[in-house]
Parts: structure tokens; C-alpha cells; sequence
């Protein structure tokens, strides 16, 4: 484990140091607020003409935005996320809302996802078709980095309310900008208090000199070492609250994206308890000793 943790210290300086100079922009970004006026402008303009929005989008355009929405105990918009261009997905989708009181957030980093465009081009249409009066920038807002691509094409087209993406901020790690925040915003979240912990989650990351006291690090260095001393080639993250299933899924892309490189990388399972406990404990604790698990409880009422 030491030696893992002392192959820590020179990454860790190199990350410090692009932080230090503003040069990260996934992390950097949770100590702006500039942007967020514009968020909640966009919000606001939804809730205003919708009772469900659509989110449409694929992997991270989703998934972050995902799991920060689920954390709302009463949402004042349904948020439905579209994920999948299956048809007989889509066609229940139309089938369950009332398009009149229906709008859609469409999410592509590079604009030119062709699932998400696909799927925007079902939905949208229909969308306008039920609101003749209305105009779509009203019920549609589209993410997208500038520049000329598909989607900002369709935005033109649409005319709609574009919101830029950063184009240094990959859509997975990409849920403190507008494509997580919006669909937070929407469902009435405090989206400057979510970029306020996000910044005090890298701060307390930040504090070691050589990432030997951050829990990110040594969370790294726990995978690292079980995978070379017991070959553990499996990862399991196994949340106990139903709200946190969204995380689990998003965790997957996270880790699979981001690790599996150049033949190297451990493979990601998500979980949820009680469900699992009683579908896969059985091969976690009698199977095969090759796994990593993180379980996530919740605060319990009377519980010491």
C-alpha cells in the first residue's frame, strides 16, 4: 500500500499544479458562479410552460444530471430521462405525457451524437406540434459546445435557447456545468450549493501536499493495491437508498470510461440494497474472492 501511495505523489503534484493555475476546468469549474443566472433563467422558463421535461441525451449528458435530480424529494417538474433511442421506448414516452404540457432539455457535448440527435428529431416535432401557439424556445433548450456541428444546425432551425459546453469538460465529468445543474435547477435543487460542495470536496483533496491524507488517493490506492496483491479485477459500488441508484449507474460510466485504457482497468458493477443483497450476495460472499466493494448507507432515525 505505501508503495502505491508514494506512486501517488507525482500525479498528485501535476494536478495540483494545473488546479493551482486554473488549467482543469472539470474541477476548476465548481468555484464559478457566473453561469449560473443562466441556468436558472433556462429553469425558470421551463417550469413556466411544463409540467415534464425530457431530458435527451446519452451517457454523460445524462447520468450526472440523473443522479442529482433523484435527490429531490418533491420535484415541481417531472423530468424524464431519455437515454436510448429505442422506439417502443419513445413511443410510450409520447404515450404517457401530455405533449401540450411537455418539454425537452437535448444534451450533446459535441453535437453530433447521433442517438441524441435522433431521438431530438421524434421528440421535438411532436413537441411543436401540440403547441402551435407557443414558441419552442419556450418548452426547448439545447447544450452543446459552440461552434458549427448538428445540433447547434438544429437549434437554428428550432430556434431555440442554445446553453454553451465547455469543450474542455468531457460529458462525463461534466455535472457541475449546465448539463447536470439544469436538470437540478428543474426539479428545484440549490444548484449554487451543489457547486459550494463540490468545491469543499476538492479542498479537502487539496489539503495533502502529497495526496497521502486526500480520500480520493487513497481510495485509488485501496483499488490498486487489491487488484495487484488479490487480484481484484471486479469493483462493486452497492448504495442502501433507493436515491442513490442514479449514482451507482453513474459511477459505472465514470470509472469504465476513465480506467479502461490500454489493456489496463477493473470492471465496474453497480448495485442497490436491499435488492441485490437477496440477487448477488450469494456470488459476493461464496464466489469468487476478486472483488472490491463500496457500500453506501444512509442516516437512519434513532440509529447511534
Amino acid at each position: 500500500m505505501a508503495m502505491v501511495l508514494d506512486a501517488a505523489e507525482g500525479p498528485w503534484t501535476l494536478l495540483r499544479g494545473a488546479l493551482a493555475e486554473d488549467d482543469f476546468p472539470p474541477l476548476t469549474l465548481v468555484q464559478q458562479t457566473d453561469d449560473l443566472d443562466e441556468i436558472r433563467s433556462a429553469a425558470k422558463c421551463l417550469s413556466e410552460h411544463c409540467d415534464v421535461v425530457a431530458i435527451i441525451g446519452v451517457g454523460g449528458s445524462t447520468l450526472g444530471g440523473e443522479a442529482l435530480a433523484a435527490l429531490a424529494a418533491r420535484p415541481p417538474v417531472e423530468l424524464r430521462f431519455l437515454d436510448n433511442p429505442d422506439p417502443d421506448s419513445l413511443a410510450r414516452f409520447v404515450a404517457s405525457v401530455d405533449l401540450a404540457r411537455t418539454g425537452a432539455v437535448v444534451v450533446s457535448k459535441s453535437g453530433g451524437t447521433a442517438e441524441t440527435l435522433a431521438m431530438a428529431m421524434t421528440i421535438v416535432p411532436l413537441l411543436a406540434a401540440a403547441r402551435e401557439s407557443d414558441a419552442k424556445a419556450d418548452f426547448v433548450v439545447a447544450i452543446a459546445e459552440p461552434g458549427d456541428n448538428p445540433l447547434r444546425r438544429l437549434v437554428a432551425h428550432w430556434d431555440i435557447t442554445v446553453i454553451d459546453h465547455d469543450p474542455e469538460i468531457g460529458g462525463r465529468y461534466a455535472v457541475f456545468s449546465a448539463v447536470g445543474l439544469l436538470p437540478a435547477a428543474l426539479v428545484g435543487l440549490d444548484i449554487e450549493a451543489i457547486r459550494a460542495g463540490g468545491a469543499e470536496a476538492l479542498e479537502i483533496n487539496l489539503r495533502s501536499e502529497d495526496g497521502r491524507d486526500a480520500p480520493a488517493v487513497t481510495g485509488a490506492a485501496v483499488s490498486i493495491e487489491l487488484l495487484r496483491a488479490q487480484g481484484a479485477r471486479t469493483t462493486v459500488l452497492m448504495p442502501y437508498a433507493d436515491t442513490m441508484a442514479p449514482l451507482a449507474r453513474w459511477y459505472r460510466q465514470l470509472w469504465a470510461e476513465s480506467l479502461g485504457k490500454n489493456g489496463r482497468g477493473t470492471t465496474p458493477i453497480d448495485a442497490l440494497g436491499a435488492v441485490d443483497q437477496h440477487s448477488q450476495l450469494q456470488l459476493y460472499l461464496d464466489g469468487p474472492d476478486d472483488k472490491m466493494f463500496t457500500v453506501i448507507t444512509q442516516e437512519l432515525a434513532g440509529a447511534r
